[in-house]
């Protein structure tokens, strides 16, 4: 990786992803972290105090990558100005989920599908992916033909 921006990387899935990204040593050359309400703040992220920009003022230009953890009004009104820029976009909401062209990303299962060509890719529900993970192992030795599952969640994504 080299240039990355993180839309809501105040909030909690944002902040993990800092963590993540950190606790994995990701090759980052620079990092842009967004939101709008925590503009002006900062967050500490590799022991240096990152200011949070205002995204409205961001040029689009500036990442190769971009990961937004916002919600899907941040992905309907941000993800193509990214697009449009030339930069690959992994959305974490709901947003592009039932869009056919718009894979979704479970990298241990299909990762191998992201190509250069791929200017967004978004990530299945939660408990989706979790499923998936333990599923696929079971279907790649006994070719699982349907599941039925029922899942209770919370009504807010905070719990």
């Amino acid at each position: 990786m080299s240039k990355l921006a993180i839309v809501g990387a105040s909030g909690l899935v944002g902040r993990n992803l800092l963590e993540q990204l950190q606790k994995r040593e990701f090759k980052i050359d620079e990092i842009f972290l967004l939101g709008k309400k925590s503009a002006g703040s900062s967050i500490n992220f590799l022991d240096k105090d990152c200011r949070i920009e205002d995204i409205d003022e961001f040029d689009f230009n500036k990442p190769d990558y971009a990961i937004l953890s916002a919600g899907s009004d941040v992905a309907r009104d941000y993800a193509n100005k990214f697009i449009e820029a030339n930069c690959k976009v992994l959305d974490m909401s709901s947003y592009f989920r039932y869009e056919d062209n718009v894979p979704l990303i479970i990298p241990e299962i299909n990762g191998h599908i992201i190509c250069k060509k791929t200017s967004l890719v978004a990530n299945p529900n939660c408990s989706t992916a979790q499923l998936l993970m333990i599923l696929d192992h079971i279907h790649k030795e006994f070719s699982i033909e349907s599941v039925m599952i029922t899942t209770f969640q919370a009504v807010s994504g905070a719990g």
